[in-house]
Parts: structure tokens; C-alpha cells; sequence
């Protein structure tokens, strides 16, 4: 899971419409994974860094203010 990325689709529907009819209208990097946990009770997680995360560390490489 290492480095994969995490996708947020922000879902729109009318409220007169089925679940169905849901679409999205764009998809955004939301966070990239850095741990999956093992399955417990069938489940799992998995650890993000999210949008501040990374988002503010591409800044701070952009503008070289790495610390």
C-alpha cells in the first residue's frame, strides 16, 4: 500500500434523483498511504499522510524552505 494514492470523488445528485443517478464532477488527490494494518474482525486500515501533509511539504520544497 506503501505510496499509493488516496482519491477524493466528491459524489452530486438531486434530491428527487435515485442513488443510482449519483456521478461525480472532478477527482483530487486527497492523501498518498504509508501503512495498511493486517485484518482484524475483516477489516483493515490504512494510515494516509493527508492534504495538509502533503501539500504543505510541497511548498516548502518549492520554495526551499525544507526543514
Amino acid at each position: 500500500m506503501s505510496g499509493g494514492g488516496v482519491w477524493r470523488m466528491p459524489l452530486f445528485k438531486h434530491v428527487s434523483e435515485p442513488n443510482e443517478k449519483a456521478r461525480f464532477k472532478e477527482v483530487v488527490l486527497a492523501g498518498v498511504g504509508f501503512y495498511e494494518t493486517g485484518i482484524e474482525a475483516g477489516k483493515r486500515s490504512i494510515r494516509c499522510h493527508g492534504g495538509k501533509s502533503i501539500f504543505v511539504n510541497v511548498l516548502q520544497a518549492l520554495t526551499g524552505e525544507l526543514k
